[in-house]
């Protein structure tokens, strides 16, 4: 026993010390990623996230001998950022931990605080931000901590080979590249617990995740029976730059993890009908398209709880939602990437019969952030006159009806399908702008100002607010 477990130990720190690390949004080098995949300089595919560092880094040396023998051009900006990241990805390995506080002196301001450690080497950055907008008092219980709150966004042990990898800890994968948010998993989610590995050969490619959506604070804890999720994802490059996925995820209530779900290879739409146990499927088919030079354009739809007899006596009507992206980088306007999305979800999409089966992690939604009965119209321009410099303009219209994810159907039973969005509809337009400038390459600043306005705020006809907020913050690599 002790020979097994020193061999174990042995292969952990082998991993540790020769194993590519990964690349996740958090990350400073996901910036200048997403950038120039949004250009249509490099293929690298963002819908499934983390992306690892050594297939990025090939796609770089592919670029640049592009580059050489058959004259692509690339202009000075998109060389620093090629450059950058080529540079971030060669020292990284395979241990990746990012402490996350936020600390406020008082109502109307916060400084939030975010420290990285990545590397079995060693490189540490940190970002300190002020900020007059107070993100976390809600999902971190901040008023209860006499607002003061931290947590640990990620923190994984990851191995990676040849068509896959594996990682197992705290982290937030990514099926999805919208602009605002991503559908399936919601980028505004705390960071779960879980298991995650992907596999690739060809043309296909397969993923699958598993974590525990219980909540941590004591009376959860002693709540027997547990929240789980299982999701997994078959997704294909099919010819003329075609993206496509259909991604499956079950939520069920047990005392323990059910061993038929943690079988990736079976239909969970299926199998739901082998368990007595209740569950919560949810599907997703996601398609996207790069053929045209500089355009992407994308389109999810997102379906909970599928019914195929509405003549049965417990039929629900289905509860969707749809994604749309369009990305463009105009030939004639260098170094300019434009963005428009739309994003909505019915009124009882993520709700459920039974409220620990909704499709919510701490009760935010899983899926889009606006939740259930919203949509959102969202526009972005980013824009580097220089290679050091980001300048962002963003505009977004977002509708929330009355619908709640913790109101389900069965608690209404409505006769007639609800407008959408429905009864008194809030209606918020908000309006930022941002600046961000590199020194020395490893030392950033930034600033945002943005404007808000809102109607019929919290479903009450009549009131309304204004609101400005700014921020400001400054990040260092070492």
């Amino acid at each position: 026993m002790k020979k097994l477990f020193f061999i174990f130990i042995v292969v952990i720190l082998f991993s540790i010390v020769y194993s590519d690390a990964f690349l996740f949004r958090e990350d400073s080098e996901y910036e200048y990623m997403e950038f120039l995949s949004r250009q249509g300089i490099i293929d690298i595919e963002l819908s499934n996230l983390p992306v690892v560092q050594k297939d990025l880094g090939a796609e770089i040396d592919s670029l640049s001998l592009k580059a050489v023998y058959e004259g692509f051009y690339i202009n000075s900006v998109s060389a620093y950022l090629l450059k950058e990241l080529k540079n971030g990805i060669n020292t990284d390995k395979i241990i990746f931990n990012r402490l996350h506080g936020t600390y406020s002196t008082k109502d109307e301001f916060s400084a939030n605080n975010d420290f990285c450690i990545k590397g079995a080497v060693g490189r540490l950055s940190f970002r300190t931000e002020f900020t007059t907008d107070y993100p976390y008092s809600d999902t971190l219980n901040a008023t209860v901590w006499n607002k003061t709150a931290s947590q640990m966004k990620n923190g994984y042990l990851g191995f990676d080979w040849d068509g896959g990898y594996v990682l197992v800890g705290r982290f937030l994968p990514a099926w999805g590249q919208g602009i605002f948010d991503n559908m399936f998993i919601s980028r505004y989610v705390r960071h779960p617990d879980g298991i995650l590995f992907d596999i690739h050969k060809g043309f296909l490619g397969f993923t699958y995740y598993a974590s525990m959506l219980s909540e941590y604070p004591y009376p959860e804890r002693i709540d027997h029976r547990k929240k789980y999720i299982n999701m997994h994802k078959i997704y294909a490059n099919l010819p003329f730059k075609t993206y496509a996925a259909f991604k499956e995820a079950i939520i069920y209530s047990s005392i323990q993890v059910e061993p038929y779900y943690l079988n990736p290879m079976l239909f969970y739409y299926i199998t739901q009908w082998n368990s007595n146990n209740d569950d919560n499927i949810v599907w997703s088919v996601e398609l996207k398209n790069r053929m045209l030079e500089s355009v992407q354009i994308s389109f999810e739809y997102f379906i909970d709880d599928f019914q195929y007899n509405p003549d049965a006596v417990d039929y629900t009507p289905n509860k969707t939602a749809l994604l749309a992206v369009i990305s463009y980088s105009p030939c004639f306007l260098e170094n300019i990437v434009i963005e428009s999305e739309y994003a909505m979800a019915e009124k009882y999409t993520g709700t459920h019969q039974y409220p620990n089966m909704t499709y919510t992690y701490y009760g935010d939604p899983l899926f889009y952030f606006t939740g259930s009965d919203s949509d959102l119209l969202g526009l972005i321009v980013k824009y580097r006159p220089i290679a050091s410099t980001l300048l962002e303009l963003s505009a977004r219209r977002i509708r929330k009806g009355e619908g709640d994810v913790s109101v389900s159907w069965e608690s209404q039973r409505p006769i007639l399908q609800p407008a959408f969005p429905s009864g008194i509809v809030e209606t918020t337009y908000q309006i930022n702008a941002s600046a961000q400038y590199t020194f020395l390459r490893n030392l950033k600043a930034g600033a945002e100002i943005g404007y808000e306005s809102v109607s019929n705020m919290g479903n009450i006809s009549g009131d309304s607010e204004r609101i400005y907020n700014a921020k400001f913050y400054i990040e260092v690599s070492l």
